[in-house]
């Protein structure tokens, strides 16, 4: 029986660096990241270590996503409010038509406060909200890529009106649900319609930034998303950056690690290589993504994962003080615990887990997308 000490969680700013606390070490305890993970060292924290471009995204129902961008802005090159849905709707004496809604979740005091020039250098964040597509049918999709002037009209006027630097655009996932991309005419039609849209960024004054939400191009398993090294070579020179959603490894694997080292390196060798024909990205332009969210299995049941976030997790270590376990092949740490339901496994991200992909990422000249900045630890804003 391990023996267990009171815990008494910190908050706010330290003057203690996450070094110096253990908390960077493979051995670190549950005790520890408990007590230190909401605090943050006050020094840096408008320092940016990492040298690439660092993306992070914000949803409208985690507020501490909003405090930590603009407490953190100076280390974050780009935020993303999820804010954005493009849609398409019945309306009287004209059919199907497409409407841009979200845009009663603009805060201009947030967003005029993320843009105050921050740290030595008077870094400003841009703010590129995301636009996910969600329509009803297979039809809708091949009408977008068909005829995109309305929506790419939409669009642009949106970031006209509220001045944003540009936006992020996440379709390729459905497109790749529906079977699309497998047909050469509805690819054309998609890629014609993408470089389009960059068009139209690029021609507003000054210019913005189109960057696309992508799955992997190594998929994590059968029948899960990717995207084609062909596509990212073909799109590539119109495309600001590629946020790539290199997590969820274990979905429908059972309890594993969420982004396994292996499978990370795989991805950055097809998308620096080129060992069939130049690089499919500039280095610079792949936003690895980092989950700052975890996964709490059931052992011994086949019911699917549930994500953890921060506030979670650090319940969890608290009630529990679990003996926290690194793979070292896999890189992330994992523990076990006994609940109401039963045995547990948790796999989650710490410090050290965030360290060693920011060395590899920042080693190859890549960026990073984060999802998202209100799930993860305070501290982990200490690394980036």
């Amino acid at each position: 029986m391990r023996k267990r000490r009171t815990l008494i969680a910190e908050s706010g700013p330290s003057q203690e660096n996450i070094w110096d606390l253990g908390l960077v070490e493979t051995s670190v305890t549950a005790g520890v990241i408990m007590e230190k993970a909401n605090t943050y060292f006050e020094p840096t924290a408008a320092v940016k270590r990492f040298q690439g471009a660092v993306l992070g995204y914000v949803t409208p129902w985690n507020h501490k996503g909003a405090e930590y961008a603009v407490r953190f802005r100076a280390k974050l090159t780009h935020v993303s409010p999820v804010w954005y849905q493009l849609r398409r709707v019945n309306k009287k004496g004209q059919g199907k038509v497409w409407s841009l809604e979200g845009g009663h979740e603009f805060n201009k005091t947030w967003v005029d406060a993320l843009r105050e020039p921050a740290g030595e250098a008077g870094s400003v964040t841009r703010v590129v909200p995301r636009v996910i597509v969600e329509v009803d049918t297979p039809q809708d999709h091949l009408d977008l890529v068909r005829e995109p002037e309305e929506a790419i009209r939409l669009i642009v006027a949106e970031m006209e009106l509220r001045k944003y630097d540009g936006l992020v655009l996440e379709v390729w996932m459905a497109w790749w649900s529906i079977n699309g991309l497998s047909n050469k005419d509805f690819t054309d039609a998609a890629c014609s319609m993408v470089k389009q849209l960059s068009q139209a960024l690029q021609g507003m004054q000054p210019p913005r930034q189109l960057i696309m939400a992508v799955p992997p191009p190594i998929p994590s398993g059968y029948s899960r998303p990717s995207i084609d090294k062909a596509h990212l070579r073909r799109l590539s020179p119109f495309v600001s950056h590629w946020s790539l959603m290199t997590y969820d490894h274990s979905i429908g694997h059972g309890p594993q690690a969420n982004a396994p080292m292996p499978w990370l390196l795989r991805q950055t060798q097809l998308l620096l290589d080129g060992d069939d024909g130049p690089a499919c990205v500039n280095g610079s332009q792949a936003m690895m993504g980092l989950a700052f969210y975890g996964y709490d299995y059931k052992l011994n049941e086949q019911a699917s994962p549930e994500a953890v976030v921060a506030d979670t997790l650090l319940s969890i270590l608290g009630k529990q003080q679990p003996a926290l376990l690194w793979d070292k092949e896999q890189q992330e740490h994992h523990f076990d615990y006994k609940g109401m339901d039963g045995e547990h496994r948790v796999f989650c991200p710490t410090p050290r887990s965030l360290e060693v992909r920011l060395e590899l990422f920042q080693k190859l000249g890549l960026s990073v997308s984060i999802w998202e900045l209100g799930q993860g630890m305070q501290r982990l804003f200490d690394l980036l």
